[in-house]
């Protein structure tokens, strides 16, 4: 196992982020040749689901959000039970898999190796236990949370205690944050050690091991970049869509009312307060009457799109946060 290189000395973030962008620059086609199939496949699947929810299923709701594009929400009853079901796209569970051939790549073309998407899959197939077991593993691990804080909430609820909800679920999150900082390069350890699902969690933690600050600012600035530049993107969007579609005026309207400018926020968040609802970094509105098909999936690929477009530069921020610490690769597009 290759030890954390305490002799390099770790970039400043506006390099980091230089490199990272200059790399997929380079490489921005190869990337896609990657990930092509994976955007392909999600498309297809969303537009038989949305063909399903357009013609087949009843009390539909359309909702546009400057954050999350286009869902749909459908409601029933069967007898006494109530049902809701919601969909907003496949492409995230998609790019989840993808992001380990991804990884790959990144490896790959440090190296000066010339890339093939079939190669790329092929040999991630190979770790496909691992990986999936390490994605079972976190799955389980964040219904255990979301379990762990509703039984807070019920044993606060029942003894009669004076409740504040804020309180709790803020430290839940700081949690989270922490715990998957700590173990975001799991990926990598798999991928590029060979190793087994629980092992990668203990070898993440300790490359991040006293630079988790660090991860956390880049990780963090990335994000803030990445949805600022989503949330900008539909809501350019929907103001032109208002010009064949007048369903669209409201949200362009809210655009328009000067809370454009929380979408500066990047990161969705909302409380309430007095039964008033506050949110901030989304901008969103009910569709009075359901869009065309044509609409919908117009929508919903542009999602993909924006969605796929990012992935790679994650992919690469991480593999370039991985490399600091185990100095596996001395020169490259990356460190150098």
């Amino acid at each position: 196992m290759t030890e954390p290189r305490n002799s390099h000395h770790p970039i400043g973030i506006n390099q980091c982020f230089k490199n990272v962008f200059n790399f997929y620059t380079m490489h921005f086609s190869a990337f896609w040749r990657v990930m092509i199939p994976v955007i392909i496949l999600s498309i297809l699947l969303d537009s038989i689901i949305l063909y399903y929810f357009y013609n087949h299923l009843p009390n539909t709701t359309w909702t546009v959000e400057t954050s999350d594009g286009l869902t749909v929400m459908s409601e029933g009853r069967i007898g006494n039970l109530n049902w809701s079901v919601t969909f907003g796209s496949t492409i995230l569970l998609f790019l989840w898999f993808t992001i380990c051939p991804l990884i790959l790549s990144v490896s790959e073309l440090c190296r000066g190796r010339d890339i093939y998407a079939k190669d790329i899959w092929q040999r991630t197939f190979h770790k496909a236990k691992s990986i999936i077991g390490a994605s079972l593993f976190l799955l389980i691990v964040v219904i255990l949370v979301v379990l762990c804080l509703i039984f807070i909430m019920l044993l606060f609820l029942n003894s009669g205690a004076q409740f504040h909800t804020i309180p709790i679920i803020l430290m839940f999150i700081s949690i989270g944050v922490y715990l998957t900082v700590k173990c975001s390069l799991f990926n990598q350890v798999i991928i590029l050690e060979n190793q087994t699902a629980i092992n990668s969690f203990r070898r993440s933690s300790h490359l991040v091991y006293g630079r988790w600050g660090a991860v956390f600012g880049r990780y963090f600035l990335l994000l803030w970049g990445s949805s600022v530049f989503i949330s900008l993107t539909f809501g350019l969007t929907y103001s032109i869509l208002t010009l064949v579609d007048p369903q669209f005026i409201p949200i362009r309207d809210k655009l328009l009312s000067g809370r454009i400018l929380t979408l500066l926020l990047g990161i969705d968040f909302w409380a309430s307060y007095n039964n008033m609802r506050i949110a901030f970094g989304n901008i969103s509105a009910v569709l009075n009457d359901i869009p065309t098909y044509s609409v919908i999936l117009g929508l919903f690929i542009m999602k993909t799109i924006l969605y796929g477009f990012f992935a790679p530069i994650w992919a690469i921020l991480k593999t370039h946060l991985y490399f600091e610490q185990t100095g596996d690769v001395s020169e490259n597009a990356l460190i150098q």
